[in-house]
């Protein structure tokens, strides 16, 4: 896979703090960004606000084990995968996932897998996505967005969204910092996939800037 990117539909920005504009903290907190401190400038006009903006709520969603709320996220880093069961770019993300999780859930890292029928309106069967989760070895949180509303809220579909399956980073204030706008990324692949691996890099790369952040 090449990189897909079209320059003028780039989602996918800097952490404000690895790109060296890292939002000033005091006592091992984070500080809120201000609206000059938000990379904004590597999105879309009709982006700029998907990014430096509070986290939207999921509220009183379905999930298939263990259940999440906005209290039990409130203070760590959150990486949200939305993801749907019959997707190819999912199934070649769900290993890079699997390594976010074991390298930082024991440094309080939620990764969290958000799953949403595909097309909207199809039934959306636990066993399905249980089968999924189990196939893929999710042990992470997995919720159930039968009706788009929580990757809506994150990204309305009425604004140049071209996947389904994008994905975004959380600060421990609950300040959304980087949107990955899909397909996949992963470690490893094909030689075509560079954009894939450079991805899954920056991922890291700003999980661990925000964890260095707050010490």
């Amino acid at each position: 896979m090449t990189a897909r990117r079209d320059p003028s539909c780039l989602v996918a920005v800097c952490l404000s703090l690895a790109c060296g504009t890292a939002a000033p903290s005091t006592g091992g907190e984070l500080a809120p960004l201000s609206a000059a401190e938000v990379p904004a400038s590597r999105l879309p006009p009709a982006q700029q606000h998907l990014v430096g903006r509070s986290a939207p709520s999921w509220g009183e969603i379905d999930w298939l084990d263990d259940r999440l709320s906005d209290a039990d996220i409130r203070g760590h880093v959150v990486f949200i995968r939305f993801f749907t069961d019959t997707c190819e770019f999912c199934r070649a993300s769900a290993p890079a996932l699997r390594e976010l999780n074991d390298e930082f859930a024991e440094r309080g890292v939620k990764i969290v897998g958000m799953y949403h029928p595909k097309p909207k309106g199809r039934a959306a069967s636990r066993d399905a996505i249980a089968a999924f989760a189990r196939e893929h070895g999710f042990t992470f949180p997995v919720g159930i967005d039968a009706d788009w509303s929580v990757m809506d809220a994150f990204w309305p579909a009425a604004e140049a969204r071209h996947y389904t399956s994008f994905s975004v980073l959380i600060d421990q204030l609950g300040i959304i910092r980087y949107v990955h706008p899909g397909p996949e990324f992963h470690a490893g692949g094909p030689a075509d996939h560079e954009q894939c691996r450079a991805d899954f890099d920056e991922i890291r790369a700003g999980i661990s800037a925000l964890l260095a952040q707050s010490r």
